[in-house]
């Protein structure tokens, strides 16, 4: 076993056993540990410990000469060895300990738990990475960094704890909602001693562990009560006098408020009271009144409505006094569900970041009005430079730059749409399913980069675990096959739903086409690029609007050139040469495109879109194929996509869901519409 420790050389006054007086502090660190593959088995009986440790120290253990010297010794193998012999070596102690071993000396949750130690070496609170699992839990430390947030309040007297994946150096912040570990009515002047030494440590235990610490920071602050007895007689009855006075001034004050609110919520109920407790955990996320998103809309005015959807309407917005432009979600009022449509987006939004999700700035809730402020998209939605159709404002200028939209733009907008759905399924602490991806809730900002947002019927769910709900949710045409039958969200069911999103890029046909009155006729774009590849002309299914700029050559006719291999001409654009819109435009008109990059990215969409959950690709696997995509010349086209198995010869279908069962959903759509 190695170990290594860092503390502050100078002590931080933590209590004052006379006054009674404890020290608020916090801290922060960003770590990685890399775990050995010798041992898959972390549990068992051993005096060593193994994981990351924050805690204070007393002098006794910082000044130790065998545990300054000795890289086999931690901070908590000497508490525990002191203990055996009941010696009074240390004092008191109090640390969180970021554990990777299932001790069974010191009844660990699991082999990978978060803990606070109290003058125990069993852990007071702990929390379980693991969920229910107790032992060869295979949590993803290898590879990624995590932070820890540690507070406590010495006036509340609380203590809390936080964990999420990310740099503090990159500008992560703490999770919005409650924290990890959260312990109550704790006074730690019980575990301290007056002036103590703020330390880390990490030690590998019995396996080939290795903790690195990538930043740390800590605040404290000492608030010295005054004893009692300093206080004169006379200074006492002041104080008492003064605050009788102040009592009876409240009382009047909050009787006349008490019967104004009365007389107002006889005739309506705010319904703002039972919002309360769960909306107290989104603290970090800043609240805005109603009052300014009315100044900063125009009164919601419809000349700055950007869209509307089925739970409310979006309008462009600019705050005062910053002038910051941003899009304010207002949600319906007689929507069905409305309150728990704002609570769940607001929810799952809230906590997570990454440079390819809508940002969200805040939220307001006052009376029965309910709405989220996200950051502006000035470019709107995919689905407006697909289809011409779905725009509201077909004259805006904005629309001119492309009259179709180019196809490494397109490119780079299925891959930022495929890493940010890989962040929600992966590399978040907990899996987010988005349940509804398609090209309206893709947000391009003003150098088209693509943001995934509308979260209304997202789910977090904890790895490896199904979703429970049997409510089916979702836009028909992206939702998966399966869920006409389970009604169950899953990882799969999203990879189906991006599948469909591919499709829509890169034919630029929307999902359902609900003109089709034949039901001999494929009303479902799915189905039509199926009957392309089946036919051997998989690229008669490429958004023709394409040809128009020359972008895939065309010798004679369209026909022709989809049929005949040997009609196009091979010649590569280099992605890093585009520094703006305008150098995409030109080189995307300019160069001929590879008809096996497009033909490929039509396979993996097909692949996406496979009837069996669970013959589909993890959206890992489609990020990387697309990437590879991408990066790849015409010499690589044998071998640029060999991830994926081959495609049946024809299109399989799930269950019974054949195509009169489409024909009678389509018309059951229609008729809900």
């Amino acid at each position: 076993m190695t170990c290594g420790k860092l503390f502050f050389t100078e002590k931080v006054r933590m209590t004052n056993k006379k006054s009674g007086s404890v020290a608020s502090f916090s801290t922060s660190f960003t770590f990685s540990i890399r775990q050995g593959e010798q041992s898959s088995n972390r549990s068992g009986w051993s005096s060593l410990t193994s994981g990351i440790y924050f805690g204070f120290l007393p002098n006794s253990i910082v000044f130790d000469p065998v545990w300054l010297k000795d890289e086999m010794q931690n901070p908590i193998d000497i508490i525990r060895a002191t203990n055996d012999s009941c010696s009074a070596y240390f004092s008191q102690y109090f640390a969180v300990e970021i554990d990777t071993y299932n001790n069974y000396l010191d009844e660990d949750p699991s082999d990978n738990h978060i803990g606070v130690l109290l003058n125990d070496l069993n852990s007071n609170y702990t929390t379980n990475l693991c969920g229910d699992q107790r032992t060869r839990c295979s949590f993803p430390w290898t590879g990624r960094i995590y932070t820890t947030w540690v507070e406590y309040s010495a006036s509340t007297r609380s203590l809390e704890v936080w964990f999420s994946n990310g740099s503090l150096k990159e500008g992560v912040t703490k999770p919005a909602g409650s924290a990890l570990i959260k312990a109550s009515n704790l006074d730690l002047i019980d575990y301290m001693d007056d002036y103590m030494y703020t330390a880390l440590s990490g030690c590998s235990g019995q396996d080939e562990d290795s903790q690195e610490i990538l930043s740390w920071n800590f605040a404290s602050n000492f608030v010295q009560l005054v004893p009692s007895s300093t206080l004169s007689i006379r200074s006492v009855l002041k104080v008492i006098h003064s605050r009788i006075i102040f009592v009876i001034f409240l009382t009047c004050i909050i009787t006349l408020v008490v019967s104004c609110l009365f007389r107002r919520c006889r005739n309506k109920k705010s319904p703002r009271i039972k919002f309360e407790p769960t909306l107290s955990h989104l603290m970090t996320v800043h609240e805005f009144t109603f009052k300014e998103l009315q100044k900063a809309t125009d009164n919601f005015n419809d000349r700055n409505l950007l869209g509307k959807g089925g739970s409310g309407s979006v309008y462009k917005g600019i705050l005062t006094p910053s002038s910051m432009v941003v899009a304010v979600k207002r949600f319906t009022h007689n929507s069905e569900h409305v309150e728990r449509a704002f609570l769940a987006e607001l929810s799952s939004i809230s906590q997570i970041r990454h440079r390819n999700l809508v940002h969200l700035q805040g939220w307001c809730h006052e009376d029965a009005q309910f709405l989220l402020v996200f950051d502006y998209m000035s470019n709107g939605g995919l689905d407006e430079w697909l289809f011409p159709s779905r725009r509201r404002y077909p004259n805006d200028p904005k629309y001119k730059k492309f009259e179709v939209l180019p196809w490494e733009l397109r490119f780079s907008i299925l891959a930022g749409v495929a890493a940010a759905v890989e962040y929600l399924h992966e590399e978040w602490v907990q899996c987010v399913l988005h349940r509804d991806i398609k090209s309206s809730n893709v947000m391009l900002d003003a150098d088209f980069n693509p943001h995934l947002g509308d979260f209304g019927l997202a789910r977090i769910i904890d790895h490896e675990k199904l979703e429970k709900t049997t409510m089916m949710a979702g836009t028909f045409g992206y939702m998966a096959p399966e869920m006409h039958y389970t009604g169950k969200a899953t990882k799969e069911s999203d990879v189906y739903s991006f599948g469909v999103l591919m499709l829509e890029v890169l034919c630029g046909r929307r999902a359902v086409n609900l003109q089709v009155e034949d039901p001999d006729e494929d009303f479902m774009l799915v189905q039509n690029v199926w009957r392309a590849y089946e036919a051997g002309s998989i690229l008669s299914a490429v958004d023709p609007g394409l040809l128009q700029l020359d972008q895939l050559r065309p010798s004679t006719s369209s026909a022709e050139m989809l049929t005949n291999s040997k009609d196009f001409e091979a010649e590569l654009v280099d992605e890093s040469s585009f520094n703006t819109i305008s150098d995409i435009a030109a080189g995307a008109s300019s160069n001929g495109r590879d008809k096996w990059k497009i033909e490929h990215l039509l396979h993996l969409g097909l692949h996406c879109c496979l009837s069996d959950p669970e013959s589909r690709p993890s959206i890992r696997v489609v990020k990387q194929a697309i990437m590879q995509v991408q990066r790849s010349n015409a010499g690589d086209a044998k071998t640029a996509f060999t991830s994926m198995p081959p495609l049946p010869s024809t299109m399989p279908v799930y269950g019974s869901l054949r195509n009169d069962s489409l024909y009678e959903l389509r018309r059951r759509f229609q008729s809900s519409l």
